[in-house]
C-alpha cells in the first residue's frame, strides 16, 4: 500500500532572506519548514559535536541557507506560485522541486538526527539509536518528530546547559511553551 505523495520544495537563498522565504512557505500552507544554515552546521563541526558526514557539500557552503517545505502533491502548482513571489521580492534564489512518497518523507529526517552530547553531563539520543554509548552521560531519550526541541538548536542547548548549573534535584520545573518536552526531560 502506498501512501500519499508530497511535493518537496527547496529554496536556497541568502541568510538574510531565509525568514522571508519561510514566511512564503507558511502562506503556502506548510505547517512547518526546515531551515538548513551552513553557518550553524560549521559551528557544530568546529565544536566537535557533529560530524555532518551525511550532508552534501553544498549544504556546507557558507553564505546561503536552504528552506524546505512540503505540500500535498497533485493540487495547485505551489512551486510556480512560490517562484513568482520570490521573483517579485527581488531576492536571489535557487528553487528545487521533487515528489516524495509519504513513507520516505516521514522517515527520512531520522538519517540526520543522531545522539548529541550537551553540556557536561547530558546526551540527547533518539530511541532508534540504541547502539550509541551513553559516554557516561545522563541520557535524554527523545523522538522529536515535528516538534521544536531536539537539543541541536542553540537556544535549546544553552537552556539545557543552564539547567545543569542551576538544578540540584527535587525542584519543581515548568517547561512553558514546550515543543518536544526536551527541557522538562533534561
Amino acid at each position: 500500500m502506498t501512501g500519499m505523495k508530497w511535493t518537496e520544495i527547496r529554496v536556497t537563498t541568502s541568510p538574510e532572506a531565509g525568514d522571508a522565504v519561510a514566511g512564503l512557505f507558511h502562506r503556502l500552507g506548510c505547517a512547518g519548514v526546515a531551515v538548513d544554515d551552513p553557518a550553524w552546521v560549521l559551528e557544530h563541526i568546529r565544536r566537535g559535536d557533529w560530524d555532518a558526514w551525511e550532508l552534501e557539500a553544498e549544504a556546507l557552503r557558507p553564505g546561503q541557507v536552504t528552506v524546505t517545505g512540503y505540500v500535498a502533491h497533485g493540487g495547485s502548482d505551489a512551486s510556480a506560485w512560490l517562484q513568482q513571489e520570490l521573483r517579485r521580492s527581488g531576492v536571489d534564489f535557487r528553487l528545487q522541486v521533487r515528489v516524495v512518497d509519504e513513507e520516505s518523507w516521514a522517515e527520512a529526517w531520522k538519517r540526520y538526527y543522531h545522539a548529541v552530547p550537551v553540556g557536561r553531563r547530558l546526551l540527547v539520543r533518539p530511541s532508534w539509536e540504541r547502539e550509541v554509548s551513553d559516554q557516561g552521560r545522563l541520557v535524554v531519550e527523545l523522538d522529536p518528530g515535528m516538534a521544536f526541541g531536539t537539543g541541536t538548536h542553540a537556544s535549546t542547548r544553552v537552556c539545557m546547559e543552564m539547567l545543569e548549573d542551576v538544578l540540584r534535584g527535587g525542584e519543581t520545573v515548568v517547561d512553558i511553551g514546550t515543543g518536544s518536552g526536551i527541557l522538562a526531560l533534561a
